[in-house]
């Protein structure tokens, strides 16, 4: 058998003889390499809520004289690309599907501290003109952040829609307005050029993806969130999850306005008789 070169595969190599605590940190790790380079032995072990004598068993059972050895491995791993493509660890059980969701959760609650979540909130709320914009599969994201926000502002709007383009909405961009754009991969082949255009425009815009992608410098803000799974199909719990937290930092932050807005609609629900009771 040809010996393990690079981290991946060392970790796929020892899969089996790893321990229930080490294989939560090595799935980790497998999936998230250069996220995973970002921390420190103690930040990893207290992610996984294991100790940092496991963190350390790991690397050496998996050939690492010590963590900044592992480190620098991690660093080097490719971007996964194509998750359809990829090799990946088979999932074991239902337990090991829940272990990748929470590792992704734990990434997004590391980053999310650095974002300045608060003003994000603030940001989204006060907006001239707020925008989603997802393609392909970030679609249903753009879709579902449209659905919680147009319930708490109002000038909330999703585009492009079928049929449309976006030039349109680019082209009156202002000060005031703030997009929000997803883009998990696989992004579209037009998402650079479409980036860079709202990137130069003035409004605010919020960038959403997964770790590794490139940093740019004149955003509001990029929120980078885990997406990795057990299979070759992306798990979207932590994007919407943040979804859920804007929404719900919103009717924290402004009471009152959104309330209002909310008791308006819901009044309209009763009219219509659009929903259930």
């Amino acid at each position: 058998m040809t010996e393990p070169d690079s981290l991946a595969e060392h970790i796929q190599h020892h899969w089996h003889e790893l321990p229930a605590a080490e294989r939560r940190v090595a799935q980790f790790v497998a999936s998230q390499a250069r996220l995973a380079a970002t921390y420190s032995l103690t930040e990893l072990s207290q992610i996984h809520n294991v100790s940092k004598a496991t963190v350390s068993r790991l690397f050496r059972r998996l050939g690492y004289t010590n963590f900044n050895t592992a480190r620098e491995a991690m660093r080097q791993q490719p971007n996964p690309g194509s998750p359809l493509a990829r090799q990946i660890i088979q999932a074991d059980d239902l337990y090991q599907h829940v272990q990748q969701e929470t590792s992704n959760l734990a990434g997004w609650l590391c980053e999310a501290s650095l974002q300045h979540s608060a003003d994000i909130i603030d940001l989204l709320f006060n907006a001239r003109t707020l925008y989603c914009i997802g393609m392909r599969n970030n679609y249903p994201l753009a879709l579902h952040a449209h659905t919680q926000w147009a319930q708490l502002r109002e000038n909330t709007l999703l585009v492009p829609q079928p049929g449309q383009s976006l030039s349109e909405h680019i082209a009156v961009l202002q000060t005031e307005d703030v997009v929000v754009l997803f883009g998990f991969r696989r992004r579209y082949q037009g998402f650079q050029k479409l980036l860079k255009t709202l990137s130069d425009s003035p409004a605010n815009i919020v960038l959403i993806t997964e770790p590794g992608f490139p940093v740019y410098s004149n955003l509001f803000a990029q929120i980078q969130l885990p997406i990795e799974s057990q299979g070759p199909f992306a798990s979207y719990a932590a994007p919407v999850s943040w979804i859920a937290h804007a929404s719900n930092g919103m009717m924290h932050h402004f009471p009152t306005a959104t309330r209002q807005r909310i008791e308006l609609i819901e009044r309209q629900y009763r009219n219509l008789e659009e929903l259930e009771p």
